[in-house]
């Protein structure tokens, strides 16, 4: 699922991640 706006929300999802996988 690839928006306009989904590139924030990708990023935002990307660095919950990252900050999970810490």
């Amino acid at each position: 699922m690839m928006d306009r706006h989904g590139q924030p929300l990708l990023l935002t999802v990307k660095g919950t991640v990252e900050a999970f996988y810490r």
